[in-house]
């Protein structure tokens, strides 16, 4: 057995640390495998003596046998104290040259069993002496081999006694001494190779034992999985990038979490989820900036890292894990859209645990309110996989398609404008809502797809609008999640379709919710400004529920915006709606935006928003969202009904439609 003692080992001192290594694993090997030879050297003393007893002068050989003994014993003892010091202090520079005297002794001791049995023995004797001594060399091959000079020495002391035996006429001749050479040579040859193989071996455990070190000191700074840094190895991170005592520096921290990733590991199992997670690591490493550390805090969190410097913000930090997303994940050979989110803190480099519960805790926050973005179909999960095929085929035999809900005019109930809300015709659950089945389409990699065609079929709607000569009323507005606002081929799609259909890019309106503005980038921006200079209107949904600025509102070149139902729910008796709403239109007013209220339920409702300035509606009051040929009647009847000032007619008309 090898005992690797590695306690004064030095990294980075290079070959002549290995070396070093080297000589003192075999140093310890070879007094380990010294002791171990001592009983069989022993009993063959014994068996010598015990050979030649009534064969020669008794006083001479057994002379010679406690000779040997104490040199056995002496060497034995030597080696043990010698292994000793070596574990207990590391390696000793005076240990081969001590050794290299106890084992020439033992060499000249038992290379004088011939000699002695020569001597004073008979021809039978000096046969007996020779086979002992050329045993005895085959057990230095073994014990001597990891360490060459102690093979050597050991050897030298037995060609002197064989030198001294020889010179005296004691030592067999003719022959004999030709047997011992040859059998010196073959030894030597033999010894030679094995000291190699020993060599070798010892240097891959040691290599092997380093590189365990390595692996334990790395595995207590990475993550497992994907390899990123883990909590203690940022913490080790910043500290080595820190100047000590700088209260000055500023941290940016930007955590982001994966969204569906459960649903992820229970529609295609954790093998695929784990895979998910590795390929984002990738992608964030790849795009890491010079002084950004990324890491995995744990399950489906990832942070970066930065000091800020001059006007550096964190926002390029949130920016750079959500472009990491931006294309969509190899799930089981289906593209599927993967998003983060995400939430940004600036704070001290000594406050770093408390800026990464900050920032964790606003995430959570984005994900609750983000949650019907987030929806998965309910039910069991081998009903789930059941609907992501069915899912897969109803896109491409055309099942899921836009309804549309038309948005007025507050005084005379003229129909402006429609929003497409997708519906999935399933062939035996009914006409399904997008609650069930949006979750679903992500999932299933199938977004772009259904963006297409939901752009492309509104397109035709409003293109049939305008053959009817509708063209008041021919402006369609399509939501679009902030993932799918990001794809590089969105404005250039779009455009396409424009031109098929011939249809006007003012008669296109893009909305995304506000709680999608947050997550503003490069990316986003560009294509969103891109759409705006085809023509093509920007709106921004739900507004008043997340955390939109002005100076978001106007790097995204927004044309409207849309208050949520919630607000528009507690009119015209809620103190507090009342309060949100007139502060929405105001800012609205301000920046010359039109407004549209959400979720119009009541006449009362209408009347209240109408009074505080707000002069485009949408909701049930004026219809639910209708299939393509509803929603044609129902814009040509209200377009008469219009013509002739009567604004109940419409109401009514509205109603006759969604009923």
């Amino acid at each position: 057995m090898l005992h690797i003692d590695l306690h004064g080992e030095r990294e980075g001192d290079g070959d002549a640390t290995a070396h070093e290594l080297v000589r003192r694993e075999l140093a310890g090997q070879v007094t380990e495998q010294i002791g171990r030879a001592q009983l069989p050297l022993l009993v063959s003393v014994v068996v010598v003596v015990a050979a030649l007893r009534g064969e020669v002068d008794h006083g001479p050989i057994h002379a010679w046998g406690a000779v040997a003994v104490a040199t056995v014993a002496a060497t034995w003892a030597a080696n043990r104290v010698e292994r000793a010091r070596l574990h207990r202090a590391g390696a000793d520079p005076h240990y081969v040259l001590r050794n290299t005297w106890h084992t020439t002794l033992f060499g000249l001791v038992w290379g004088a069993l011939p000699v002695v049995a020569g001597q004073w023995g008979s021809e039978r004797s000096m046969f007996i002496g020779l086979a002992v001594l050329l045993a005895l060399i085959s057990i230095l091959v073994v014990t001597s081999a990891p360490v060459r000079v102690n093979f050597l020495c050991a050897m030298a002391g037995i060609a002197a006694s064989t030198v001294v035996g020889l010179a005296t006429g004691a030592y067999p001749g003719g022959w004999f001494g030709a047997l011992v050479l040859g059998y010196f040579a073959v030894q030597l040859f033999f010894h030679d190779r094995m000291h190699r193989i020993i060599v070798d071996h010892v240097r891959a455990r040691l290599d092997n034992a380093r590189l365990a070190r390595q692996i334990a000191a790395v595995l207590e700074r990475e993550d497992p999985l994907t390899r990123l840094l883990n909590r203690d190895g940022l913490r080790a991170w910043l500290t080595s990038i820190v100047p000590s005592g700088d209260a000055a520096a500023r941290l940016g921290v930007a955590v982001g979490n994966v969204e569906r990733l459960a649903a992820i590991n229970e529609l295609f199992g954790t093998v695929c989820g784990d895979g998910v997670l590795r390929d984002l690591a990738g992608r964030l490493r790849a795009r890491s900036a010079s002084g950004v550390a990324v890491a995995r805090l744990g399950g489906d969190e990832f942070v970066a890292v930065a000091l800020l410097a001059g006007s550096d913000s964190a926002e390029a930090l949130q920016d750079q894990l959500v472009g990491a997303v931006i294309d969509p994940f190899d799930i089981a050979g289906q593209m599927v859209d993967v998003g983060l989110s995400t939430a940004a803190v600036v704070g001290s480099p000594a406050d770093i645990e408390r800026l990464l519960a900050d920032a964790s805790a606003r995430v959570r926050d984005e994900r609750s309110r983000r949650s019907r973005s987030l929806v998965t179909a309910d039910g069991p999960l081998d009903e789930r996989r059941v609907l992501l095929d069915e899912v897969r085929r109803g896109l491409v035999a055309g099942e899921v398609v836009p309804w549309f809900q038309p948005i007025v005019r507050s005084d005379d109930r003229a129909v402006l404008a429609w929003e497409a809300l997708a519906r999935w015709h399933h062939p035996t659950r009914g006409v399904l809502a997008p609650a069930q089945f949006l979750g679903l389409v992500t999932l299933g990699g199938l977004m772009s797809s259904l963006t297409d065609q939901m752009l492309a079929e509104s397109l035709a709607f409003v293109a049939r609008l305008r053959e009817l000569g509708l063209d008041h009323a021919a402006r369609v507005h399509v939501n679009l999640s902030a993932a799918e606002l990001r794809r590089p081929d969105l404005p250039d799609v779009v455009d396409r379709l424009l031109a098929q259909t011939g249809v006007p890019p003012s008669g296109l309106a893009i909305e995304l919710t506000e709680q999608e503005v947050p997550r503003i980038d490069a990316m986003l921006v560009g294509n969103l400004q891109r759409l705006e200079a085809i023509g093509v209107r920007i709106v921004v949904d739900d507004f008043g529920t997340g955390y939109s600025s002005l100076s978001h509102l106007l790097d995204l070149r927004v044309h409207e915006v849309k208050i949520d139902k919630r607000f528009v729910d507690g009119l015209p008796d809620d103190p507090s709606s009342i309060a949100v709403v007139r502060a929405v239109l105001g800012m609205a007013s301000g920046l010359g935006l039109p407004t549209v209220a959400e979720g119009v339920e009541t006449e009362a409702q209408a009347v209240a928003l109408a009074g505080l300035g707000c002069t485009l509606l949408q909701g049930y009051l004026i219809s639910r969202a209708m299939p393509t040929d509803r929603a044609l009647a129902f814009a040509t009847e209200g377009a008469a009904a219009v013509r002739v000032g009567d604004a109940a007619r419409v109401g009514d008309a509205a109603r006759r439609s969604s009923s």
